[in-house]
């Protein structure tokens, strides 16, 4: 009888363990993390640009001119100017701005024989607007692509002086109250452009920055070219500085008024990101 409790009793314990065992465990609760809020960014970077100019301009009845003014020959004629570009970036989407004015002389040769020399009074504002998205978003390597507008405001002003020769004085004379000496005028007009805006970065402070784009399209310019290299620094979390290399291609005519010309140029900016 004994024996009997015995083995109904470990019957009953075994029956038991086997229960409990079949039974699944408690579910762990599962940690879910939330998603990653969006981050707004803006960089704002005054900077400095000293292009030359090498080309042919035109205005009026003149005939066109050439003109070949180094970037030293720009600085030392540049009455003023301002320049600044910046940066509104949420996630991979981001607006890029750019814009500067500037105002310089300096002398031109005029074509055929006509005239003897002449001065240019440039002033010039070139704006660009551009939305960007971010293609490749890595640690080290950052690729983004654009489209946007760039808006240009060129005021020309030329003074020309007749060639007058020692031998035909009075035929200059009669000749110089027919020919035109000075003319002048502005225009203002919109191309929109394409481009790739990368960005390497080689240490920790360290990166290298490039940028191109394509415009005009015979929308405004017959064709307008932008390129830009730069090597860079951060000095702290929030302030960086690069140096390098700008140049634009600016090919315009329209009813008499020509600008087409070559600017390329050290560029330099301190940028401050917040």
């Amino acid at each position: 009888m004994t024996r009997r409790l015995i083995l109904l009793g470990s019957a009953t314990t075994m029956f038991a363990v086997t229960a409990v065992a079949g039974q699944k465990a408690p579910a762990k609760d599962t940690l879910v993390e939330p998603p990653a809020a969006s981050t707004w960014s803006f960089t704002l970077e005054p900077y400095a640009w000293s292009p030359g100019v090498y080309g042919t301009v035109g205005v009026g009845r003149l005939p066109s001119m050439r003109v070949n003014a180094s970037p030293i020959d720009v600085l030392r004629n540049l009455d003023w100017g301002v320049f600044a570009r910046g940066e509104i970036r949420l996630d991979r989407w981001g607006l890029l701005l750019d814009g500067f004015y500037a105002r310089f002389s300096t002398g031109v040769a005029p074509s055929g024989r006509l005239y003897e020399s002449a001065e240019a009074t440039l002033a010039q504002s070139i704006n660009s607007a551009v939305a960007a998205f971010r293609v490749v978003d890595r640690d080290a390597v950052s690729l983004d692509a654009y489209a946007g507008a760039r808006l240009y405001y060129l005021s020309l002003s030329l003074s020309a002086t007749v060639e007058r020769s020692r031998f035909n004085q009075l035929a200059d004379a009669l000749l110089a109250r027919q020919l035109p000496t000075g003319a002048s005028g502005q225009r203002t007009w919109i191309d929109p452009v394409v481009g790739l805006r990368g960005k390497v970065r080689m240490t920790r402070q360290f990166f290298a920055a490039a940028q191109a784009d394509i415009g005009g399209f015979g929308a405004g310019s017959d064709i307008a070219f932008f390129t830009q290299a730069t090597l860079g620094v951060d000095l702290t979390r929030h302030v960086s500085a690069e140096v390098g290399y700008r140049y634009m291609f600016v090919d315009y005519e329209d009813s008499g008024f020509l600008f087409r010309a070559n600017m390329p140029g050290i560029y330099a900016g301190l940028g401050v990101t917040f």
